[in-house]
């Protein structure tokens, strides 16, 4: 909803777009999901110890799959010199850009470097630094990142690898932390509100000045060590003023179609 809305701005053919989406949970949904083995199984994660409340463990070595949930979210967008001319209050500035294809990229566990340097082609020279450019922003000014983390054993790391991949390759400075917030602890998943809840999470960052706990997370998973610019906080944060961050909702799967892949 929120490219469709930035579009139809970019495009000259709305002023200003009421936009967001909602989702409610179905049976089609539940039974879809659970015969995927994406979503956490109750049993499973009860027999590890793990509580109810912290089924949706995005990164965790324990995770097993996401918790369903419903809900959505409205976002109001317009352009500056609108927003200027109305006194409106600016909770932040938006610019899409696509970082694959579709949403759901076809990748083996772990490949996720195809699809980010897709975004980052041309490293310091790609349309993604230009664009940044455009608003004031660095690669090194994007503190945080609100991931999709499903919670499932290859989207995980995959989404993770995607990020760090495309840290380096736009020329993001070695040694600068990008710290990794998975709402869906909190939330769960919610398919169409998901992408709204995290906007709106950002927002709160930008106004807040503190980057928020992963809820969820006892022990990063091993596999996530490679990904060297990525930080996950069991506590939050307060580090002053942020002035960029990305929120994506790629859900990345192999092509093997594997249990809790999605």
């Amino acid at each position: 909803p929120l490219k469709k809305a930035s579009d139809k701005i970019a495009l000259g053919k709305a002023d200003f777009v009421v936009t967001g989406a909602i989702d409610d949970i179905g049976v089609e949904s539940v039974i879809g999901f659970g015969n995927m083995n994406a979503t956490a199984n109750s049993e499973e994660m009860y027999a590890k110890g793990i509580d109810a409340r912290f089924f949706s463990r995005a990164n965790d070595r324990r995770r097993g799959g996401f918790v369903e949930s419903q809900g959505g979210g409205t976002i109001l967008l317009t352009r500056g010199d609108i927003a200027l001319k109305l006194g409106l209050p600016v909770a932040g500035v938006v610019r899409i850009r696509p970082l694959l294809r579709r949403r759901r990229a076809h990748l083996h566990p772990g490949s996720g470097t195809w699809a980010a340097l897709a975004a980052g082609m041309g490293g310091k020279d790609s349309k993604l630094v230009h664009d940044l450019a455009k608003l004031g922003v660095t690669p090194d000014d994007i503190a945080v990142v609100s991931k999709h983390d499903t919670s499932t054993n290859a989207n995980d790391p995959n989404e993770s690898e995607l990020h760090n991949t495309l840290a380096h390759a736009i020329g993001r400075t070695d040694g600068n932390p990008l710290f990794v917030i998975s709402q869906k602890s909190l939330t769960g998943h919610a398919k169409g509100g998901a992408c709204i809840f995290q906007v709106n999470g950002l927002t709160q960052l930008f106004k807040s000045g503190v980057v928020p706990a992963n809820a969820a997370l006892d022990c990063v998973d091993p596999k996530l060590k490679r990904d060297d610019h990525m930080v996950w906080l069991r506590e939050p944060l307060k580090v002053g003023s942020v002035k960029a961050g990305l929120a994506t909702r790629s859900g990345l799967r192999p092509r093997s179609g594997s249990p809790r892949s999605s």
